[in-house]
């Protein structure tokens, strides 16, 4: 009998359900642990033969690493490859960007700082952020989040800036900007987009979901942008 082996797959991006369906499709009887940090996963393939290129194959497009790989050292690897320099605009996560891409050893290698901007005023004094915005969307709007990235882009001279502003809650939610409704914008001196969403869960939840969700723009972004030289900036 063969002996056991033993795989880690990092994902991100797929539902627990999602993935316990493609796992079947691979093998019925196939051993799994899954485990569910706010989207990010680790999945333990315990089995006699693992099928990795199936497995590969099957969850492409949710698979960013395997074994102690995280979302910060992948993006980070990422940015190093390509020469990048980040800056951060943090509002409602409170720092955890910026402590999340510093764990990663020689992040100062493409990680220039970042800012935590928690009240109109400072999102206008530090991120150029105009006060016609501010009035008009408030702390947390698609607007204000794209211009919190090119103000952090623009105060640290980096080739990208990311932000993130939101309501963690448990108060502060409104019929029209619930608890958990969180945009996140990244700058390029190329492009500029941003994401809107609207999680649950505790206040701590909501916290790392969009941490995860920022460091999985930026690597998706990086990937789209520079990976392949048909689609590479220049």
């Amino acid at each position: 009998m063969r002996p056991m082996e033993t795989r880690v797959f990092k994902l991100f991006g797929i539902s627990e359900e999602l993935l316990e369906e493609k796992l079947k499709t691979i093998d019925e009887k196939i051993n799994f642990n899954i485990e569910n940090n706010n989207g990010d996963i680790s999945l333990t393939i315990s089995s006699q033969k693992i099928e990795e290129d199936m497995l590969r194959n099957e969850l492409a497009e949710y698979s960013y690493g395997t074994g102690a790989d995280t979302l910060e050292s992948i993006t980070g690897n990422l940015l190093k490859e390509y020469e990048l320099k980040l800056s951060v605009a943090e509002s409602c996560t409170g720092g955890r960007l910026s402590d999340r891409l510093t764990d990663v050893p020689g992040s100062s290698n493409y990680f220039l700082g970042g800012t935590i901007c928690y009240n109109n005023e400072s999102k206008n004094k530090l991120l150029s952020v105009s006060n016609k915005t501010l009035l008009r969307y408030g702390a947390v709007g698609e607007t204000t989040a794209l211009e919190m990235a090119s103000g952090v882009r623009c105060l640290f001279d980096s080739d990208i800036g990311i932000s993130v502003t939101g309501i963690a809650g448990p108060s502060g939610g409104t019929e029209d900007k619930p608890v958990g409704l969180v945009f996140i914008a990244l700058s390029s001196k190329f492009s500029n987009l941003c994401n809107k969403y609207n999680f649950e869960g505790l206040r701590k939840d909501i916290k790392t979901k969009a941490v995860n969700n920022a460091l999985n723009i930026l690597r998706l972004f990086l990937l789209d942008n520079y990976k392949n030289p048909k689609n590479e900036i220049s």
